[in-house]
């Protein structure tokens, strides 16, 4: 009595014990548990047939071969009776464009392209990848097992692994009855393990039909096969359109392109009469619900427009599944990209081709797996695989760039950087920039044998793109403007570290710019508070770093030290650096002319009340400047021992060092002198009217009439005069100025440096 009253305790407990979600019935004292007891009754080999909704479309679906259009919406052309929505009006022809298709040795056995939503995920470690456990699926076999679960319904089957598995090849039969004995062929096998399918769907499933149609889901991926010739061939997916009678858009014929599938890649060459004119996809995706059905959508990718492509019809077409497409064109391409959503974007049309050599030695366009193509907001980015070699960029189908074993060698760009403005080549020391003008045209271009970088993502150095600068181009120097949100961090010179961002010297202060001479023997970069020099030294670039003195400062810098005394305020400079500019917070006072001066430091002098009265610099050479506040004003300037000078006076003086050369007699001030008036005998030419403002260098060029004075003033300033040689004139001349302009290349000796002005001028 005790034994029983125990067993039926134990009996109640365990169906307790059951979940209520689980249990599906209880009928006769057997308790069905959903997913994990399989259904004893075993379909028969009739066809059921059962109505769905889509889209609010009632479609009746049956086995292929039976599939009737209700509304439009169902082709009978399909093979698998699933529902079809498409564009454009009335029923779709889902010729796809697998007539006469080459097939490679083990094409069916394609691999898929790794995706993130490629494998049914399980609840793990985020950090560890999931590990699945294979399947070898053989659709002849349509019966749920321990691994995956089967729906087998209006005469389709859908097979879905369980949690922890996925399919990683499938097969069935080719021919007979898809559901009888007999030997199975390879449809699709994985070739990496992370490859597997999600779900896979067949037809044939009722009334001893054969197996026609499998479609292989990898997430929101899918691989579409069709029988052919007794093998399962991969259809691309693709619909090729051209314009027929009365410029309706039909279908092209088989025989007015060539199409080859291998590695994954499906390419169309179309035949030299050949106008295509429209490009559709077909999309697949599971039917929701308690369906076998496969949803079939035929979306639109590329139609010709005249505008944008002119008379220009594709010539090769690739299909990279599962989510790139290439365009080439004549003289330009197309890329499309699918997101994973299974959306194709509008395509990205590029007005240039890049080339490298074929098989038979031939110039050959690039296709897609030569490079790998990425995006960086604005910024498109070609990365050439190790073993491509680019020889060419042509433009509208003339040359932009080609590969010359002179100039480059065996170097070869490793990278293409393109924006609608700009298209530079990466090579791994250097790098060139092509900019269009207003009119669409690519310019003859500029070479650097530097490389910019700034920080990545991940806090590494990254190579900078051209989206960050701008170049401007005077008639000797490039000069590369930064945008705001780009910092340059590092400057390399042919490989090697010519400047480096440090925290501790510059703060969060980076370049702004970087001014670069055309014959390569000077580069400065400028900050708001350093720059740094970079002159030519046999076949690199010596970098000296100078940094801004701030005399309004009372606190010592890591580039000076600072003593305060009762009548003076000191700045000593520290071992091995290097001052650039002295200034009184905003207000720039004097730029030494490195390597001729390097500032030992400066003292301020000032009374009793703390009142500044002026200002030494001291020099490493020995010589000392003055400066002084202007009266009534914030303004400082270089006290300077003004004089006079007579042109006519053809000889080295203490203030002023004299040489003739070409025709040119040159006058040039000695150190602490500056020209205040310049005068041609007894006529006056040009006199300053403040004494701020001086001269340093005059130039004369003569003839028996005529003497041409050019006037070089501290600000960088140049006036011109034209004087009559005429011994009877006395007092004022009747000069006439030329002009007044800025001389880019000048050398002044006072170097005050207005705002309007980058200091890289020296």
């Amino acid at each position: 009595m005790k034994f029983h009253t125990l067993l039926t305790f134990l009996i109640i407990h365990f169906l307790c014990s059951i979940p209520r979600n689980l249990v599906d019935s209880v009928d006769n004292g057997s308790v069905s548990i959903a997913g994990d007891v399989q259904s004893l009754a075993d379909p028969d080999c009739t066809s059921q047939s059962s109505v769905s909704t889509i889209n609010g479309t009632d479609t009746i679906a049956k086995p292929y071969g039976e599939s009737k259009n209700v509304r439009g919406l169902v082709s009978e052309e399909d093979g698998m009776g699933v529902s079809h929505q498409s564009e454009s009006n009335g029923s779709l022809n889902d010729n796809n464009n697998n007539n006469g298709i080459k097939v490679k040795t083990n094409n069916s056995k394609s691999s898929s392209v790794a995706s993130p939503n490629s494998t049914p995920s399980t609840k793990s470690d985020p950090k560890k990848p999931t590990t699945l456990k294979s399947i070898e699926l053989d659709v002849k076999n349509t019966k749920s097992t321990e691994t995956f679960d089967c729906l087998k319904k209006d005469g389709f089957a859908k097979y879905t692994p369980k949690t922890g598995y996925g399919f990683s090849s499938v097969k069935g039969k080719a021919g007979g009855c898809s559901d009888c004995c007999g030997s199975s062929v390879a449809i699709w096998d994985a070739k990496v393990p992370t490859d597997y399918a999600t779900e896979v769907v067949r037809d044939g499933t009722g009334s001893c039909k054969s197996m026609n149609n499998v479609t292989i889901f990898f997430g929101n991926n899918h691989r579409h096969f069709t029988k052919f010739n007794k093998i399962f061939v991969q259809d691309s997916d693709i619909r090729l359109y051209g314009n027929g009678p009365s410029d309706t858009s039909t279908q092209l014929a088989a025989t007015e392109y060539s199409e080859d599938h291998s590695d994954d890649v499906f390419k169309f060459t179309f035949n030299d009469a050949t106008k295509c004119t429209g490009v559709k996809f077909v999309h697949r995706s599971l039917e929701k619900g308690d369906s076998a059905n496969v949803v079939v959508k035929e979306v639109s990718v590329w139609k010709h427009d005249s505008t944008k492509h002119g008379e220009q019809y594709p010539i090769v077409f690739r299909y990279y599944w599962p989510d790139k497409i290439l365009i080439n064109f004549q003289n330009f391409f197309i890329i499309f990209c699918k997101s994973l959503e299974n959306k194709w974007d509008e395509g990205h049309l590029f007005d240039f081709k890049l080339y490298g050599k074929g098989t038979d030695n031939n110039s050959k366009a690039f296709d897609l797996k030569s490079y790998e193509l990425t995006q960086e907001k604005e910024e498109y980015l070609f990365t050439f695989k190790n073993d491509v070699k680019l020889l060419e960029v042509k433009n509208k189908g003339n040359e932009l760039w080609k590969h010359d074993t002179d100039k480059h060698g065996d170097k070869y760009p490793q990278l293409v950087r393109y924006t609608t403005d700009k298209l530079a080549l990466s090579f791994d020391e250097s790098f060139m920039v092509y900019i269009k003008d207003g009119e669409g045209k690519w310019d003859n271009g500029r070479f650097f044998d530097f490389k910019l970088y700034g920080k990545g993502s991940d806090n590494n150095l990254k190579e900078l793109g051209v989206t960050a600068y701008d170049i401007a181009d005077t008639n000797n120097d490039h000069v590369f403007k930064f945008k705001a949100e780009h910092n340059c961090v590092m400057v390399k010179h042919k490989g090697n570290e010519l400047w480096k961002h440090d925290s501790s010297k510059h703060g969060n202060k980076c370049p702004l710019t970087l001014r670069y001479k055309r014959d390569g023997s000077k580069l400065l970069i400028d900050s708001e508070v350093f720059f740094v020099l970079c002159t030519k030294d046999g076949d690199k670039l010596k970098a000296n770093e100078f940094f801004d003195l701030d005399i309004s400062s009372t606190n010592s810098a890591y580039h000076y030290q600072y003593k305060n005394t009762i009548h003076s305020n000191t700045f000593t400079m520290k071992e091995g650096v290097l001052c650039g500019l002295i200034k009184f917070g905003d207000k720039k006072i004097y730029k030494p002319f490195y390597p001729h001066e390097r500032v030992l430091k400066v003292v301020l002098h000032k009374t009793v009340d703390s009142e500044i009265t002026y200002g030494e610099v001291f020099f490493t050479n020995q010589c000392v400047k003055r400066f002084e506040k202007l009266e009534n004003s914030d303004e400082w300037y270089i006290k300077l021992s003004p004089f006079p000078l007579d042109v006519k006076w053809k000889d080295d003086t203490c203030y002023y060092k004299y040489s003739f050369n070409n025709n040119v007699s040159s006058y040039i001030t000695k150190e602490n002198f500056g020209f205040r008036r310049v005068r041609f005998g007894l006529k006056n030419v040009w006199q300053s009217d403040s004494v701020t403002d001086y001269a340093y260098k005059v130039e004369m060029t003569e003839t028996d009439k005529t003497a041409k004075l050019e006037i070089h003033l501290h600000t960088g300033e140049k006036k011109v005069f034209n004087v009559r040689k005429d011994p009877y004139e006395t007092g004022m001349t009747t000069t006439s100025a030329l002009k007044n302009s800025t001389d880019p290349n000048v050398k002044p000796a006072i170097p005050d440096v207005p705002p309007t002005k980058l200091r890289t001028q020296q």
